[in-house]
Order: C-alpha cells, then sequence, then structure tokens
C-alpha cells in the first residue's frame, strides 16, 4: 500500500510540474458527471490520500458534479489554479467538445481525466483544449493511436476480426486515427491497483 502510495504522489508531483507549476501550492476543481462507476475510480486515490497529498504537495482538491459547475459564474473558476474534468464515454462527441471548451476559456489549466479501461482515445479533440490528458492506460508505443479500430479500442477491433461482431451500430462505431504528434499532452495516471475495491484487499 506505501509502495502505491509513493506512486500516486510521484504522478501528482509529475502532472503538477507538467502544468507549469512546481509542488508548493496548487488549488484544484474536479468536475465529473458521475456516470460511470469505473471511470470515477480514477479520483479514488486523490480522495483517500487527500490530507497527504496537501501536506506533501500542496495540493488542494474541490469536487463538483457537472451540472452544478456549469451553473457557476465565470469567476468562481478564477479561486482554482486547474480544472480538471471527467465526463461518461456516452456522451456525445459534440457535447463533450462544448464542455471543454467552455471551462477552457473560464481557467487557466484544464485537465481531462480518461478513466476508461482501454488505452484508446475516444475524443481526439480534448488532446488540443487540455494542458494535461490523463488516462488510467497509454499503449507502449504512441504510433498505436494512429492505427483505425473497428469500435471503441484495439480490444473491439479484435473481437470484430476474431468473430465477426459488428460494431456499426454501436455507440462507438469507430475510433482512433490520431496523428502522434498531438500525443505531448497525454499522460499515464496512476495504476488501476488504487481502485477503492482493489485497495481494500490490501
Amino acid at each position: 500500500m506505501k509502495a502505491g502510495l509513493r506512486r500516486l504522489q510521484r504522478r501528482f508531483a509529475g502532472l503538477l510540474s507538467g502544468l507549469g507549476g512546481g509542488a508548493v501550492s496548487c488549488r484544484m476543481l474536479l468536475i465529473s458527471d458521475e456516470r460511470e462507476y469505473t471511470s470515477e475510480q480514477q479520483f479514488a486515490p486523490i480522495w483517500r490520500h487527500g490530507a497527504l497529498l496537501r501536506a506533501r504537495l500542496g495540493l488542494a482538491v474541490r469536487w463538483l458534479p457537472l451540472d452544478a459547475a456549469m451553473r457557476r459564474p465565470p469567476d468562481f473558476f478564477s479561486r482554482f489554479d486547474a480544472v480538471g474534468l471527467k465526463l461518461s464515454f456516452r456522451r456525445p462527441r459534440e457535447e463533450v467538445e462544448a464542455i471543454a471548451a467552455r471551462l477552457r476559456a473560464l481557467t487557466t489549466k484544464l485537465v481531462y481525466f480518461d478513466g476508461d479501461d482501454d488505452s484508446g482515445i475516444l475524443w481526439p479533440g480534448l488532446l488540443d483544449v487540455s494542458d494535461l490528458y490523463v488516462k488510467k492506460h497509454v499503449f507502449a508505443d504512441p504510433a498505436a493511436y494512429a492505427a483505425r479500430f473497428i469500435g471503441k479500442s484495439n480490444l473491439t477491433t479484435h473481437v470484430a476480426r476474431t468473430t465477426g461482431r459488428s460494431f456499426a451500430d454501436d455507440i462507438i462505431p469507430e475510433a482512433g486515427g490520431i496523428d502522434p504528434g498531438r500525443l505531448a499532452r497525454l499522460h499515464l495516471g496512476w495504476s488501476i491497483a488504487l481502485d477503492d475495491r482493489i485497495a481494500a484487499l490490501a
């Protein structure tokens, strides 16, 4: 458990450094729509170790549900050094990009937390408006993001090619085709072993 916490601290120190600030003081607002349990678990270690992260990294975190955040006046966001966003993969791309663009205009730094349990990037447009794009998993070879996927990821592509299953009518019929040159803001987050249910086994 201590090793997992040290990894989390190192990840956060790296992310704060990537935002342009040192590990001295950072006020972050996290916003999510709470629609996908496994994705929301990307925040679990932040809540579990919040006091220690604040003491050692100067990181103070506040959370708001998406609907409440969207009702806040623009000057509300000036209280924070960074805003983190997490949305369900079921949301339409246009809606997601509109939400991200609005927050991008209101805050100095925008971090998108992609909690999907695969390595693909569902909304490439968020790479362009985010200062950091944090995933649970990434491909070892960045060139893999240029591949075209049947369905949501390399896993659905494998299923389609080996079983003949069609994803044409799926909520995500195709993905991929991302220029690796757009991946500078992509960062690997912390281990899935820090999810609540797994951490409880330790």
